[in-house]
């Protein structure tokens, strides 16, 4: 009996999550494996919004200072928050800046919605029947299966009114003191003051995620002083 997905759709799924070299690559494999294949709609849909941890280099910083913006590729987001947030270990070492992008997106732009995929109830048999064929998917589908929570997606550029979370070396900023009584923390929510005593006893930025009405006044202060450290004359 022919399963439902295809040994070339499987085999795409699994390549993709192996790693992320050659996203383009294997993007355009599971494009192709879609044209070939009969998949329900709502495998390329994704009405939630979706997250992505990313690390701004100086020159996505001078993008979005100059553009309002930082173009994007074909890559993974997922529905969760928590995903993103603890995603390779969370924001990045001191002093490489980290934000978590919020993006809701378009049918256009959604490749294929693998969190939607690993629920569908033919799925699994058909992993198992190509793995019986003698398809080595242990890398990628049976190393993380649906745990990502995973949609992929191509998004040209992702504006910065859509970073949703800033990575808390920019603790920095909030040592001068802040306006908002409370700021959420990662999970923990914390007064200036305590954050600011926390920030001074560890003598280093704090490696959380600052989340809420902070981030927008935070990301602005941080992205200036970036940028004039690389001598580039603000407007």
């Amino acid at each position: 009996m022919t399963p439902y997905f295809t040994k070339e759709l499987i085999e795409a799924v699994n390549d993709w999550q192996v790693g992320s070299v050659g996203k383009k690559k294997k993007a355009k494999a599971i494009g192709k494996a879609l044209k070939n294949s009969s998949v329900e709609r709502h495998l390329l849909e994704c009405e939630a919004p979706c997250y992505r941890r990313s690390v701004l280099q100086p020159a996505a910083v001078k993008d979005l200072f100059f553009d309002f913006c930082v173009e994007e590729e074909t890559s993974s987001w997922t529905t969760r928050l928590s995903v993103a947030s603890t995603f390779k270990g969370g924001p990045p070492d001191p002093p490489v800046p980290g934000v978590i992008f919020e993006h809701t997106p378009t049918p256009s732009e959604v490749v294929l919605n693998l969190e939607q995929l690993y629920e569908h109830p033919q799925f699994w048999p058909s992993v198992r029947h190509w793995e019986d064929q003698g398809s080595n998917l242990s890398g990628g589908i049976r190393r993380y299966a649906g745990l990502q929570h995973e949609v992929i997606l191509t998004v040209e550029e992702v504006p910065h009114e859509e970073i949703h979370a800033f990575g808390s070396n920019a603790a920095f900023e909030l040592e001068k003191g802040v306006s908002e009584d409370v700021l959420l923390i990662g999970d923990s929510p914390l007064s200036a003051e305590e954050l600011t005593k926390a920030f001074a006893e560890a003598e280093l930025p704090l490696k959380r995620w600052v989340y809420g009405d902070s981030v927008p006044r935070i990301y602005s202060n941080w992205i200036r002083r970036v940028l004039k450290r690389f001598d580039v004359k603000l407007p």
